[in-house]
């Protein structure tokens, strides 16, 4: 079974992140929302995607995760 199809077509905003806190992958969702690419996004370039008021408090919940 292709997973990423699978993932791609759940109607949710779905990523996924590293052992290093990079995020590595966006859903087809997930792009669409945002209108930007998986490498647009990729690393820790997700936040330009994010309110910059809503940042700082979504990086801390991330890194306590």
């Amino acid at each position: 079974m292709n997973f990423q199809l699978l993932i791609d077509s759940i109607p949710a905003l779905i990523h996924t992140g590293l052992p290093n806190r990079d995020v590595d992958y966006f859903n087809r969702s997930w792009l669409s929302c945002v209108g930007l690419t998986l490498g647009d996004l990729s690393g820790w370039k997700w936040t330009v995607a994010i309110h910059s008021e809503d940042v700082a408090g979504i990086v801390e919940k991330w890194r306590a995760a």
